[in-house]
C-alpha cells in the first residue's frame, strides 16, 4: 500500500509524540555518559578534596577534584590515557566497554528519528550490553572499595526502560495508523465501486 502524501504527513502527527518522547529520552542516555558513575567515599573523598589541584589518584588525567566523581566519560579518558603509555588488549576492550553504550545509543537515536521502533529496541537491548560490562568491571577492579556507586548508575537503567517502553509506544501508534488507513482505504474503495 502507497501513502500518499497527506497520509505520510498525518503519520508524523500521529506518531510525533512518542518520537519526541523516545528522542528525549535517549539523548538523556547519552547525557548520562557525563554523570557521575562512582562517587569518592569516606577519608579517600576527604583527601581528594584536601588537594583538588593535585592528581593522585589518577595521575596525569584527572585532578583529585575530577576524581571525587567518576563518569563514564572520565573512565574512558583514565583508559585512554593507559593505553597511550601501554598498547594492551585490555586497555582497548576498556575503552570499548566503557565507550560502548554511548556509541550504540547514537545508533539508537538515529532509528528513533528515523521512526524504526524495531531497531530501536534491538539496539537499546545491545546498548545494555557494555553498560553491564562496565559495572561488572568496575566491582572486580575493586574501585567500590574507596567509591560508591553513583546516581548515573541507577538513571542508565531508568532510561534504557524508557528507551523500551516509548519504542513499544511508537509501534502500537504504528499498528493502530496503519489499521487506520486501510480502513480507510477500504471505505473509498467500496464508495467508488458503488
Amino acid at each position: 500500500m502507497k501513502m500518499s502524501l497527506e497520509q505520510k504527513r498525518s503519520r508524523c502527527k500521529f506518531l510525533l509524540a512518542p518520537t519526541i518522547v523516545l528522542t528525549l529520552a535517549i539523548f538523556s542516555l547519552l547525557i548520562c555518559f557525563f554523570l557521575p558513575l562512582l562517587t569518592a567515599t569516606g577519608d579517600f573523598r576527604e583527601n581528594l578534596l584536601l588537594h583538588p589541584s593535585e592528581s593522585n589518584a589518577f595521575p596525569s588525567v584527572l585532578s583529585n577534584e575530577q576524581a571525587v566523581d567518576i563518569s563514564m566519560h572520565e573512565f574512558f579518558k583514565i583508559y585512554w590515557d593507559a593505553y597511550a603509555k601501554n598498547n594492551s588488549t585490555e586497555k582497548v576492550l576498556s575503552i570499548c566497554i566503557f565507550c560502548g553504550t554511548s556509541i550504540i545509543s547514537l545508533f539508537t537515536l538515529s532509528l528513533s528519528l528515523l521512526k524504526h521502533p524495531i531497531g530501536v529496541v534491538f539496539f537499546n537491548i545491545l546498548a545494555i550490553a557494555p553498560h553491564a560490562l562496565a559495572t561488572i568491571y568496575i566491582s572486580e577492579k575493586r574501585f567500590l572499595e574507596f567509591y560508591e556507586w553513583g546516581y548515573a548508575k541507577s538513571l542508565y537503567y531508568a532510561f534504557f526502560a524508557l528507551v523500551f517502553v516509548c519504542a513499544i509506544w511508537m509501534i502500537i501508534k504504528k499498528v493502530s495508523f496503519n489499521k487506520k488507513a486501510k480502513a480507510e482505504l477500504a471505505a473509498c474503495e467500496d464508495k467508488n465501486t458503488n
